[in-house]
């Protein structure tokens, strides 16, 4: 909610607005139960950094702690995104992150991701989106593969769902969205449904990465913004977020 008073508009506590933007959502992730991770670029503006900075560390704003830190220097500042945010360039083996903390006690989860590939059709490697699943080393998730076009998810499971083709195009700014508990599991390119299965067994990662596949493929990606929830939203819920993305960024 916005506090309004004559000739001023205060944010609510945990809002971020940066010029051009308009003015945040009222209603934000926090006020969403469940809320086990919440990662934005917006938290880098007005921080002194400009186009090609490396950005070594990309905190939790949910306040659990769950950073993502970079292993080596990190993926590149640029300002001009969406609504003047800014936004990382992912890519090559400097620009992925690692978590501190792991996603190991998930049972559910709800996603939601701001994103777009570097091109599309992908060029290698443009592979790799998060490593949020417990699989093997030399697989994991693949937005899109360089080989046939196809999505490739992994969330929160030790399997590698083949998703299809999918006509969007990734190589825009989308809002990717995905759920999954155990025996229901979905996908959805800005808030569209793009696939699902009533097959599913959650297994969660103890090594979670944020623009790369396990063990190590980067993704070239840009990035906005990612929440992660420990269970499937309500109707309610998902289009509150939904909404808060959609208003913040579209």
């Amino acid at each position: 909610m916005l506090i309004n008073l004559p000739g001023l508009s205060l944010p609510r506590i945990g809002s971020t607005v940066t010029p051009g933007a308009g003015p945040a959502s009222p209603t934000q992730p926090t006020d969403v139960a469940g809320l086990f991770g919440w990662w934005s670029t917006d938290v880098l503006y007005g921080l002194g950094y400009r186009l090609g900075d490396s950005i070594k560390t990309l905190s939790d704003k949910s306040g659990n702690g769950r950073d993502f830190v970079s292993p080596s220097t990190g993926a590149l500042y640029d300002p001009g995104g969406l609504k003047g945010y800014p936004y990382l360039l992912c890519g090559g083996l400097v620009g992925y992150y690692q978590n501190v903390a792991s996603f190991a006690a998930l049972t559910a989860g709800h996603a939601f991701m701001v994103v777009r590939q570097y091109s599309d059709p992908p060029v290698p490697p443009d592979e790799g989106l998060w490593n949020f699943g417990a699989l093997a080393a030399g697989t994991g998730d693949v937005y899109p593969s360089f080989v046939d076009g196809h999505v490739y998810l992994s969330f929160l499971t030790n399997t590698l769902e083949d998703c299809g083709d999918w006509a969007d195009d990734l190589g825009a700014w989308h809002i990717l969205e995905v759920y999954a508990e155990t025996n229901n599991m979905r996908a959805y390119y800005n808030s569209t449904s793009r696939f699902n299965t009533a097959v599913y067994t959650i297994a969660a990662p103890t090594y979670p990465l944020l623009a790369a596949r396990y063990p190590v493929v980067p993704a070239a990606i840009r990035f906005h913004e990612l929440l992660l929830f420990d269970h499937v939203l309500s109707a309610g819920d998902q289009t509150l977020m939904r909404d808060y993305l959609a208003g913040k960024y579209f």
